[in-house]
This record gives C-alpha cells, sequence and structure tokens, in this order.
C-alpha cells in the first residue's frame, strides 16, 4: 500500500556569514567580468563549431 503525504512542512533559518568577504575593487572587478565573458564567448563558439562539423 503506497504512502501519502498530504502536507509537508519546511521550516529554514537563515543567517548572514560571520564573515563578510572584501568587495573587489572597480578595476578588479571589470577583469573578473572580462574574463568570464571571454571564456562565455569561446564556450559558444566551440558549440557553435561542433554543431558545424555534424
Amino acid at each position: 500500500m503506497p504512502v501519502e503525504i498530504n502536507q509537508l512542512h519546511i521550516k529554514v533559518n537563515v543567517s548572514s556569514p560571520e564573515k563578510q568577504e572584501e568587495i573587489p575593487s572597480q578595476g578588479q572587478s571589470k577583469k573578473d567580468r572580462e574574463g568570464i565573458i571571454a571564456a562565455c564567448v569561446e564556450a559558444v563558439l566551440e558549440v557553435l563549431k561542433q554543431k558545424e562539423m555534424r
């Protein structure tokens, strides 16, 4: 005989981290953003290249 769950209660406590990470400087975050964009562009081009080969 299967068990049927009629109600489900979930309780979660959310708290902020005790240590807050340093916010990167504007120049550093721009370099990180450019690096992420470059990696994404490479990944997209690789997928397109693989599709073209099929």
